[in-house]
């Protein structure tokens, strides 16, 4: 591919405009302005040719030379942008300017977007579309945006909805600081057509009290996954179970949502941001976290009634002496068994170690069976001592 060649005939053109562009609006006259668009049309119609040379040499390596169709790419579209900055800077106040720069803008678009979807591996290229096809695509999508806005506002969907929306619609192009690598602005802008003729057919079919639920299944099917809407969803299911007062009740709710958005397919070829979480994904997740959170709450709250209803002993002396004076009571029939409950489950119920410690079941249990001569020295002294008390305090 002559690379100098498509740049040399593309700069040498746009040096043309340029200069005329730069002649006092007096001079300029329409014979001229008509001129320069027939150098224009026999320009891009050359470079086109280029191009199909450049895709038959290429053959199906277009990821192993394309480097040289995407520099060519990109330099169109800076000079697109070039074009654009004055059309809306300098020389609006000429028709025949505004007319010639809308022209050659136009015929820049159409040479992209055709040699877009003529090189295969353009469709993945992290291209960012002139301002000027940008403004081209909202201009054909803004009466349908507008029949979205006004239906959902009259429908009294809810404000983030709505908002969300407007928002997204006047900046359907990600930055690229929102996502963890470069947007590609052309699939972008694809998206953007798609989900505002799918919400548009949506608006002009769905009965009334049924469209807030299609336009909030739809966008989690387009995996609308704009951070500003999942911030403004997330909140929303937050604020709608904010007045219960039950945390058993809010997890209910929270699990019936999660029930009803697992049940939304999710289109594979479709998001705002691709490379990022999908929206179903992240909803189902903070979801999650939610009831998670309720239940360590519900959790804390059985211990505080626990504390409350049953009072817990902390040992001071070895557990083991404990387990045999028990025994010893239930051998002699002072305490009596009610229930299956064992002496191991008995002690670690309501009883903790020294520094607050829980003791295990399974070494209660253990020691629950050892027969120590030396332990059982020690409970006979303990249990003196609490002879001697009783007789002191007592009788």
């Amino acid at each position: 591919m002559e690379l100098l060649k498509i740049e040399d005939l593309l700069n040498n053109l746009w040096r043309e405009i340029e200069v005329n562009l730069g002649e006092s609006s007096r001079e300029i006259k329409s014979p001229k302005i008509d001129d320069l668009k027939r150098t224009t049309e026999n320009v891009l119609e050359e470079v086109g040719k280029q191009f199909s040379y450049t895709f038959i040499e290429l053959g199906d390596n277009h990821n192993g030379k394309g480097h040289h169709v995407d520099a060519v790419i990109e330099h169109i579209i800076a000079l697109s942008q070039k074009a654009y900055a004055y059309l809306y800077n300098e020389y609006t106040d000429h028709t025949c300017n505004a007319d010639l720069l809308e022209y050659f803008m136009t015929a820049l678009d159409n040479l992209v977007i055709d040699t877009r979807l003529k090189f295969s591996h353009l469709q993945y290229a992290m291209l960012s579309p002139p301002a000027h096809y940008v403004r081209h695509i909202k201009t054909l999508e803004a009466i349908k945006v507008e029949y979205i806005l006004v239906t959902v506002k009259e429908e009294t969907l809810n404000k983030f909805i709505v908002s969300s929306l407007r928002d997204y619609f006047a900046n359907p192009i990600p930055s690229n600081h929102s996502s963890y690598t470069p947007n590609d602005g052309f699939r972008s802008l694809e998206y953007f057509v798609g989900l505002v003729d799918s919400l548009y057919e949506i608006c002009r079919t769905t009965e009334k009290g049924e469209l807030e639920e299609t336009v909030y299944h739809e966008l989690i099917h387009r995996n609308f996954n704009r951070i500003q809407f999942i911030r403004a969803l997330v909140n929303h299911y937050k604020k709608s179970i904010e007045d219960i007062e039950d945390p058993i009740e809010e997890i209910g709710q929270l699990f019936v949502r999660k029930r009803e958005i697992d049940k939304i397919p999710v289109a594979s070829d479709m998001a705002y941001m691709p490379l990022n979480t999908g929206l179903k994904e992240f909803l189902l997740r903070a979801i999650s976290i939610e009831i998670k959170f309720r239940k360590e709450v519900i959790k804390h709250r059985e211990k505080e009634i626990a504390l409350c209803i049953r009072p817990i002993f902390s040992i001071n002396r070895n557990v083991v002496q404990f387990l045999m004076l028990f025994n010893t009571f239930l051998n002699l029939s002072l305490l009596k068994r009610i229930g299956k409950g064992s002496i191991p489950q008995f002690v670690r119920g309501n009883f903790v170690r020294s520094n607050g410690d829980t003791f295990s079941l399974g070494s209660l249990q253990k020691k629950n069976s050892i027969r120590d001569r030396k332990d059982a020295h020690a409970l006979v002294e303990m249990l003196n001592k609490v002879i001697e008390y009783l007789t002191r305090n007592y009788l």
